[in-house]
Formats: C-alpha cells, sequence, structure tokens
C-alpha cells in the first residue's frame, strides 16, 4: 500500500503499526447501489478484535471514480 503514491499520503504512523497484521484484501463489485466493497483481513492483533474489517464505497459514477460516499 505504502508503493501506491495516493494510498501513501494517507498511510499515517499509527496505520503503518496496524497494517503489519494485514493478511488480505478482497475487493468486489456492488450494482445497488453502484460501487465496490473491500474486506481487510488481519492476524489477531492489539489495535482491533475482529479478524476482517469491512469498507463499502458508493459511486455517483463509476466510469469517472466519483466517490458518494464511504461506509466503515
Amino acid at each position: 500500500m505504502k508503493t501506491n503514491d495516493i494510498l501513501a499520503e494517507e498511510i499515517s504512523e499509527r496505520d503503518e503499526d496496524a497494517l503489519k497484521y494485514l493478511k488480505d484484501i478482497n475487493c468486489c463489485r456492488i450494482d445497488d447501489p453502484k460501487g465496490f466493497k473491500l474486506e481487510l483481513f488481519f492476524d489477531t492483533n492489539l489495535y482491533f478484535k475482529n479478524s476482517m474489517l469491512t469498507k463499502v464505497y458508493h459511486m455517483i459514477d463509476e466510469d469517472e471514480h466519483i466517490l458518494e460516499k464511504a461506509i466503515g
């Protein structure tokens, strides 16, 4: 994630510590409303109890990549 210029700007030092436990990321499209869902899978860690965190992105326009809102 740090190799992506856009993502790297969003990752804080605190995030870096938690991301050391990241095992996998799953992405799937959603149709209603249009967008996509990220599922982040983590090893046991001190930062949160769940082994999977989910973030859902609703898009205004998928072709233009305009975000309406993010949940999670």
